[in-house]
């Protein structure tokens, strides 16, 4: 579950919100294809999400 959290926040996961296969597979491609990118970009790690930045900022604030 860990995996699916991760790409939900750093790629859009689980934001597909229409009704067809092919947009649904239209969707999982372009994430697969970030995901893909960050981690050849990064090989050691991925970079934070958005989400956990601004989240932080408004922890601290």
């Amino acid at each position: 579950m860990a995996t699916v959290t991760c790409l939900d926040e750093r790629f859009a996961l689980l934001d597909f919100a229409g009704r067809s296969f092919p947009g649904w597979h239209h969707h999982m491609t372009l994430v697969s294809a970030a995901y893909a990118f960050a981690r050849l970009s990064h090989p050691g790690e991925l970079p934070p999400p958005p989400a956990a930045e601004k989240r932080a900022d408004a922890m601290t604030a």
